[in-house]
């Protein structure tokens, strides 16, 4: 879905034309290629509806005054689009953001709205394959603590490829799948990630490939992400 920024004559388009159908909506105006539904009955696709529709019928059972604070709160986190312009969620959408977020790792949902809490980063993170000894290492350092403990009140998530070309430096995020969650407090210098990324992917990183590690932190009071941090791992 692309969006789109008018001008002075053209004000506004709503319906199809062709093979693109032009619409509004509370992310601004947007425009996407028209097709037909196909159900994808994939594991990942029922997990994603299955949270969708969980976190749907929470809303619904929550009061009006706990989804007022969503409402009120939804402008103290603007976000910018890809044209550039700061857009704000409604009440529901910045529900169904961070709950979905909490509800991925495992933590409890939120009733009321929070407000932005000052994030935890990922300053440094190594990690190196060893074929001769099977050993799949990842570290990293926290911004605030200077260590490899993951800081209370946060989940660190890690994400990982399977063997890609040598020539890929940038994978599709849809290429990544979660390997660990480390709860607050866990001591993740130098995990070994052997066990968990062959039971994940069914092999071990390959020689002559490009493997990646992405991870990134949760905050279980509010459902806010940190930014990923990336790796590379080349196998020779």
């Amino acid at each position: 879905m692309a969006r789109v920024l008018y001008g002075s004559i053209v004000t506004q388009l709503s319906g199809s034309i062709g093979g693109t159908v032009f619409a509004r909506n509370a992310s601004g105006n947007t425009c996407r290629r028209k097709s037909r539904n196909i159900n994808r009955n994939t594991v990942k696709m029922s997990t994603f509806r299955n949270s969708f529709g969980f976190i749907q019928r929470s809303w619904r059972g929550i009061d009006a005054a706990s989804r007022t604070t969503w409402s009120t709160n939804a402008n103290l986190f603007p976000y910018v689009n890809s044209l550039g312009i700061t857009h704000y969620y409604t009440g529901f959408q910045l529900y169904s953001k961070f709950n979905n977020q909490l509800f991925n790792v495992g933590a409890p949902l939120l009733v009321t709205a929070p407000t932005p809490s000052t994030m935890s980063a990922i300053t440094v993170a190594t990690s190196v394959f060893t074929a001769d000894t099977d050993f799949f290492e990842f570290s990293f350092i926290d911004s605030v603590g200077l260590t490899s403990v993951v800081p209370v009140g946060f989940i660190l998530q890690l994400f990982a490829t399977t063997n890609l070309s040598l020539g890929i430096s940038s994978p599709n995020i849809g290429a990544f799948k979660m390997l660990y969650l480390y709860q607050g407090g866990v001591n993740t210098s130098f995990i070994n990630l052997a066990d968990r990324y062959f039971d994940t992917f069914g092999s071990l990183p390959l020689s002559s490939s490009n493997v990646f590690l992405s991870a990134r932190y949760v905050n279980t009071a509010t459902g806010e992400v940190g930014s990923f941090v990336r790796l590379i791992v080349t196998v020779v």
